[in-house]
This record gives C-alpha cells, structure tokens and sequence, in this order.
C-alpha cells in the first residue's frame, strides 16, 4: 500500500469507514462484509462480486 502512496488512515478515510475494519481487511481475517464489499468495489471501479 505504501508503494501507492496509501496509509491504512488515508483507506479508511476513502472508504468512510474507521482503521479497524481495514487493519482487519489487510491482515485477511474476517470475510469481507457486504457493506465493505460496496465500499471497496466504488472506491476501485469494480463489482463486489469480486470480494466474495
């Protein structure tokens, strides 16, 4: 992420969501929720399909 120019804070803010969910996301435990998936997939032009 860094290599992007991307901080776990400048995520969240983007996604509109606090830190927790994305140190959760990259750390890969939890599922992605259906709520996380909508978020992400706008920020990254894509479907949620893609998350699971």
């Amino acid at each position: 992420m860094r290599s992007c120019g991307l901080s776990v804070a400048k995520l969240a803010t983007a996604l509109g969501v606090s830190r927790q969910p994305v140190n959760e996301l990259l750390l890969e435990r939890p599922v992605v929720s259906p709520e996380m998936a909508i978020r992400l997939a706008r920020l990254l032009l894509t479907t949620r399909q893609i998350f699971g």
